[in-house]
């Protein structure tokens, strides 16, 4: 159906997409040169997105790409009536935001359509509705597919991720601080856990990661193969924190996940003074995300991106699968 509109593997898209008329384009946020993404080739042509969530995350997106997507155009911001607005509309690429237990059934709809598909992490809820989904990926051709992993794409995480690379003696350590074990019925690992796993997942890819419970029961090992160890302590506060630590013989490095103004990478030089640096982007993290999803859809080189496809993903929702059991155990 949607293949004869066009190819997402090329720069092409549906034969509606066309330069932008009369009156003044937004301007590119020069922000973007820092990632690599080169926003006048992307976003030259009018390109339609497709919101598949009514709620507050499904307008969060749409907000992100009017201020900082220049030529692109979110067609809608539809609910569950999403399937006759996908034929009514006709959107070159889908952003579902949704709640995560509906993810499967959307996403292997429009898998099956041949629909390039930004997902809202997590991915599933469920190990079995991941690999329902990976199943559909492949069947489908491999279109450009990623999940918002946003923190991914913050320049304080890439500069961590390089730290670690460029230091293989290195020791870790995750605290996750929560005010709740359980929201509604899902563990509160699926609420919060995705960004922390995913940063683990992708800074020690391929490495494979295990779970266990500390020995002081006061929270969970994360291991991944020999050469990593993380403490990730659930604690119980009034604000929510997730704060790696990575201790090299130079420096000890914070990365502070949640930061009043923005994820920030804090070095404490083991022989000399304190010195903070805080990142803070022309071009939020989620519209790098967007964008570089959006670069793979028209062609460019984002769709070799680590962080496209099912494979990070995947193992995100494995680890916290793991996690969800070792939390039930704990909780009982």
């Amino acid at each position: 159906m949607w293949a004869s509109r066009g190819s997402w593997s090329g720069r092409t898209l549906s034969s509606k997409c066309s330069r932008r008329g009369a009156g003044a384009p937004r301007r590119i946020n020069d922000g973007w040169k820092l990632f690599g993404i080169d926003a006048a080739r992307v976003f030259s042509s009018l390109i339609k997105v497709l919101i598949v969530g009514a709620g507050r995350w499904g307008h969060i997106p749409s907000r992100v790409v009017e201020r900082n997507l220049p030529l692109v155009t979110v067609v809608g911001v539809v609910g569950r009536d999403w399937q006759s607005q996908l034929v009514i509309r006709k959107p070159d690429a889908v952003i579902v935001a949704s709640p995560s237990a509906t993810h499967a059934d959307i996403v292997v709809k429009l898998l099956d359509l041949k629909i390039p598909t930004m997902v809202e992490k997590p991915l599933a809820t469920t190990l079995q509705d991941a690999n329902r989904i990976a199943e559909a990926w492949c069947k489908s051709g491999e279109p450009p597919f990623l999940v918002d992993h946003t923190q991914l794409f913050s320049p304080a995480y890439a500069r961590f991720r390089e730290i670690v690379s460029k230091n293989p003696r290195t020791y870790f350590g995750l605290s996750m601080w929560t005010d709740t074990i359980q929201i509604s019925d899902r563990m509160a690992v699926w609420e919060f856990g995705p960004h922390p796993i995913s940063v683990i997942a992708d800074c020690f890819s391929p490495r494979n990661i295990g779970c266990s419970v500390a020995t002081n029961g006061s929270g969970y090992r994360i291991i991944c193969d020999d050469m990593a160890f993380y403490a990730v302590m659930l604690g119980f506060s009034e604000y929510k924190r997730r704060i790696f630590n990575a201790c090299t013989e130079e420096c000890t490095y914070t990365l502070d996940d949640l930061a009043p103004l923005g994820m920030r990478l804090m070095a404490l030089s083991h022989t000399t003074s304190f010195a903070t640096t805080l990142y803070t982007p022309a071009t939020p993290p989620l519209a790098v995300a967007i964008g570089t999803f959006l670069d793979a859809v028209c062609g460019g080189p984002s769709k070799d991106d680590r962080r496209m496809g099912i494979s990070l993903p995947l193992r995100v929702v494995t680890v916290l699968s793991m996690l969800d059991q070792l939390s039930r155990q704990v909780a009982c």
